[in-house]
């Protein structure tokens, strides 16, 4: 048998190689894709670790503390932080963090990680800085401090396109997100939000039903009493309570006159019943002509500011709500929030509208009780007047028959003279 030569010896040399390389490459991808393979899962099981625990509760308090615990690890970041869009006016708070660096919880200004949230607010898009120091959005005077951390990155926490808040990561040294990281946090943002979502819904639901809980109860007490001027301040007293105000009037209106007339009030002076609004006049005088309530959180700013209020009082957000009966005015009742920057809310409308309804039965009850009052009053006055007329005609009758049958004359004039005083 021939020896093979030396050529085919090295042809067959090159092509075991290129075998090796294919069988090498086929190892190498099949390690990738199992170690691929290997992160999913560890990314999955972490998500639903996640899930599981931000949705464990409805109690808004402890969602905020599962989120930012479950996303700093998650992430490996060493600070994660939780803003909370709140809607009137909007503005971004930080409800929870975990990991913040010393300065930030030292700093009394807006911190860098605020006003990257605010950044990815705008966009309603993820945002990632390998080194916050190298982009020219944050060198500005106001960051000029020094910073420990350094790398950032931000989700939007939305639900459709409604932004709820924005979660934002950080680490101290300089950081590159890929792509898969930033769509594997994007997945656990979703998570978050929908959990926020639901915790929201609860809270409102449970205050609801505790509102309507007192406004039944206020409503039986309202239309207990009978006296207009001990129910209108109850009325006030009560509503402010309500809503958790410690302001408020109620106006009546004035058919003749045309105009709202303060009638109880609380948190004002004396001042208050000198106030007089025609139709479209300040909030009251609009919730009187449009017959619906309505909200002015920028009362101090806004075009039904009245004079004497600016003037007078520190009123910075005010909610009104007709009193009607059966489409008649009969008044509104107006609250206030002062110097405290707390808005209020449609919710708190839905409250004060249902209060308000029964306050105007209530209103109207008192005012037929006091009606039918005077009614009985003027009656028994009539029936008491009716029995002394009875009575004198009664003597009248009994003295000129006695007169009339006395023909001797000296006693006819000595009855003539005395009777007349009986009558």
């Amino acid at each position: 048998m021939d020896r093979p030569t030396e050529a085919e010896l090295l042809a067959e040399l090159a092509a075991l190689r290129k075998q090796v390389l294919r069988l090498e490459a086929q190892g190498s991808a099949s390690r990738q894709e199992l170690a691929a393979s290997s992160r999913r899962e560890r990314e999955l099981a972490a998500l639903l670790r996640a899930h599981q625990a931000v949705t464990a509760s409805l109690d808004l308090g402890h969602i905020l503390e599962a989120i930012v615990h479950q996303a700093a690890p998650i992430a490996g970041s060493a600070a994660a932080r939780l803003f909370l869009l709140e809607e009137d006016p909007p503005v971004l708070r930080c409800r929870m963090g975990v990991g913040l660096p010393a300065e930030e919880q030292a700093i009394t200004g807006i911190s860098l990680a605020e006003q990257f949230a605010r950044e990815v607010a705008a966009t309603g898009e993820p945002l990632a800085v390998a080194d916050i120091r190298d982009d020219p959005r944050f060198r500005t005077p106001e960051f000029a401090r020094p910073v420990s951390h350094i790398s950032y990155l931000g989700l939007p926490l939305k639900l459709a396109d409604r932004l709820i808040g924005v979660l934002v990561f950080s680490s101290p040294a300089p950081r590159t997100y890929a792509g898969d990281e930033v769509a594997f946090l994007a997945a656990f943002a979703q998570q978050a939000a929908l959990a926020l979502d639901n915790a929201r819904l609860f809270d409102q639901e449970q205050v609801r039903r505790k509102q309507l809980e007192v406004v039944r109860t206020l409503s039986g007490e309202i239309t207990r009493e009978l006296d207009l001027t001990s129910l209108l301040a109850l009325i006030t007293r009560r509503a402010a309570g309500l809503l958790g105000v410690s302001s408020g009037t109620v106006l009546l209106w004035d058919e003749e006159a045309q105009l709202l007339v303060p009638q109880t009030w609380q948190g004002r002076g004396e001042w208050v019943k000198e106030v007089r609004l025609r139709l479209g006049e300040g909030v009251a005088g609009t919730v009187a002509r449009r017959r619906e309530g309505m909200i002015v959180n920028d009362y101090r700013t806004s075009s039904y500011v009245h004079p004497s209020f600016l003037e007078l009082t520190r009123v910075t957000a005010v909610i009104a709500e007709p009193l009607l009966y059966r489409d008649r005015l009969l008044g509104v009742i107006t609250l206030s929030n002062e110097a405290t920057g707390r808005p209020f809310t449609p919710q708190d409308r839905e409250t004060l509208a249902l209060f308000a309804a029964h306050a105007a039965i209530a209103i109207q009850n008192a005012r037929l009780y006091a009606a039918t009052q005077h009614e009985l009053a003027e009656r028994k006055r009539t029936e008491e007047t009716l029995v002394d007329h009875t009575r004198q005609l009664e003597t009248v009758r009994a003295v000129t028959a006695e007169i009339t049958r006395e023909l001797d004359l000296i006693t006819l004039l000595r009855l003539i003279c005395q009777r007349p005083g009986e009558l």
